[in-house]
């Protein structure tokens, strides 16, 4: 998830920014459903690497 911080994805709160960066590359490639729900679930476990890690 470094990519993530660099690019400013701090977590859930940036969800939308992200999905809305992914999808147009995906489109076709993927079901939105799943890349969501597989993005939430990244975006969480990082969020509970770094609340663990202050």
């Amino acid at each position: 998830m470094t990519r993530n911080r660099e690019a400013g994805i701090a977590g859930m709160k940036d969800m939308g920014r992200l999905m809305k960066e992914l999808m147009p590359k995906l489109k076709g490639k993927a079901d939105g459903k799943l890349v969501s729900q597989r993005v939430k679930e990244i975006l969480e476990k990082e969020g509970r690497r770094l609340d663990s890690a202050r």
